[in-house]
Formats: structure tokens, sequence, C-alpha cells
């Protein structure tokens, strides 16, 4: 082989072996959650996104950890792209939302009926809630902060705040798969739907590549939608 061809084909290796890049993703089942056997991270929100990535053939390495945790690593681009709602805070300033939406979630507010009217909230560390976290606080709620939604499902349902603001999915999850008791008697109240979009690092060396290969795969599969609408409504 000439020194010419020898460049090229190493250019070539090198080219396809970067094309990897990392997804970050905030603990919330069923979307992502850590397998509790081999320890990774699965859920719909990893399977939809290597399904979409390995039509490209582009590697995903998947994070799963905290809001908080997440927000800082996409400030600093040592994850690629998260999913989260537009209006979260700790994002506008560091990522781009790509088009169309990846889901919708419903956002609830669970109350203990027959708990002492403490005006507590167990809540997820980092999340704005689409704003209710902030009318919530005008009205003189106490937040309980914990890092990830199972942990603030927990608290509720050990009976250490009166009340709980989720997302219907991880929910409706823990009642199903952790079997933790819950309190007797719990007033629901649906606050809002709102939709989750693909948001990338403002400082992602892949953030090109990401914004591309996202539209077009939507483009080319005609969808309004990256989750499926049978998985959707498995991941309120």
């Amino acid at each position: 082989m000439n020194k010419k061809w020898f460049v090229l084909a190493l250019f070539s290796q090198i080219s396809f072996a970067s094309q990897k890049v990392v997804l970050g993703l905030i603990i919330f089942p069923p979307q992502a959650y850590i397998n509790p056997i081999s320890q990774e991270c699965e859920g719909k929100a990893v399977s939809t996104t290597k399904a979409i990535f390995r039509q490209a053939n582009i590697d995903v390495d998947i994070v799963c950890t905290g809001a908080a945790r997440i927000y800082k690593l996409i400030e600093h681009a040592q994850i690629d792209f998260t999913i989260n709602i537009k209006s979260t805070l700790a994002l506008q300033s560091f990522a781009e939302f790509v088009e169309p939406q990846f889901g919708v979630l419903e956002l609830n507010f669970y109350k203990n009926v027959n708990s002492y009217d403490d005006k507590s909230i167990a809540a997820i560390r980092g999340f704005d809630y689409n704003g209710y976290r902030k009318k919530y606080e005008q009205q003189e709620y106490v937040f309980v902060d914990v890092p990830t939604s199972l942990d603030a499902i927990r608290l509720f349902h050990s009976n250490r705040t009166q009340s709980l603001i989720s997302y219907a999915g991880p929910y409706e999850y823990t009642k199903t798969n952790q079997g933790t008791p819950s309190p007797n008697s719990i007033e629901v109240t649906n606050l809002s739907r709102v939709s989750t979009h693909y948001a990338v690092s403002l400082k992602s060396s892949n953030r090109d590549l990401i914004k591309t290969t996202l539209v077009e795969y939507a483009a080319t599969n005609k969808i309004k939608q990256f989750l499926s609408l049978s998985d959707a409504s498995e991941n309120r």
C-alpha cells in the first residue's frame, strides 16, 4: 500500500471510530432506570435512541444519573445530549432543543389526605416541573428535594412528606414494580401535559451530527415524535 492510500485508510478508520455519542439520562422510569442485576441503564429512552442512531451507524453510550448531575454534564459537554422539557431553567443557556418532540409527560400532584397538613412536597432536586415549583413555593409549600423520581416517591410513600409532585410514568412504575406500600388515601390532581425533547449541549463537538441524525430520521420515517405511540402511553 502506497503512502497516499495508507493515509486515506487511516483517516477512514479514525472517522468511523469517532462516530460515537453520549446520551445522558435522568433516572426516570420507565424511560430510564438502572437494571438492578446488570447495573446498566435501560428503558424506552435508551432503546429508542440507540435504534435511531444505529440506522446512521452511530454508537450511543449511556450515562444514567440524577437531574442535577445531568445538567452539569450538559453544561460542560461531558455528555453530548439528554432528554428534557424546554422550560428547564438549568438547560436553557447550555442546550439546544431538537424538533420533533421525543414524547409527552403527564404531571400530577399527589396528596395524602390523612396526613398532617404541613405543606411539604417530595420532589426531584433541580426539577422546575414546568413552572409548578415556583407556583407552590409562592403558596408557602416546602420542597423536600432528593436526587431521583424514585427517591421522591419513596419519601412520599413512607409518609415523610404530605405531598408529592411527580410525572405519572415514574409514579405508576414504582407502584407496579417496586412493591412500595403507598398511603391509604391519595388525592391526585392533574397539573399539565408537557412535551419532552432531545437537548444537545451547545459545547458538544457532536452537536451538528446529533441534530442532523435526529432531523433526518424524523423526516425519513415521517414521525411527529420519536417515542412510539404504544411506548408513549407507558411513559407518561
